[in-house]
């Protein structure tokens, strides 16, 4: 005795090419996903980067003029303590 099989086939199967056309649209969109991450990834690290060189050189620019500062300060000084003495002489 043979047991038979049998479906209802309600539902027609889908081409061959119909399931490749799926999938490719499939692929396409997760390649144009993962382009679009990959972009915003790589702005943004090119903006901190950016970000922390630009902290760097304001840093520096701080620096050079705190120091020429304080080289004026200190001549200003001198030449103030110049002219006491030249006031207390006259």
């Amino acid at each position: 005795m043979e047991v038979a099989r049998k479906s209802m086939n309600w539902m027609p199967k889908q081409s061959a090419y119909k399931v490749a056309a799926q999938a490719a649209a499939k692929r396409r969109t997760m390649v144009a996903e993962f382009q679009a991450k990959n972009s915003a990834l790589a702005s943004s690290l090119s903006t901190t980067f950016i970000n922390n060189l630009m902290g760097s050189v304001d840093n520096a620019r701080q620096t050079a003029i705190d120091r020429i500062q304080a080289q004026v300060k200190e001549k200003q000084d001198a030449l103030n303590k110049t002219m006491d003495s030249i006031n207390m002489l006259a």
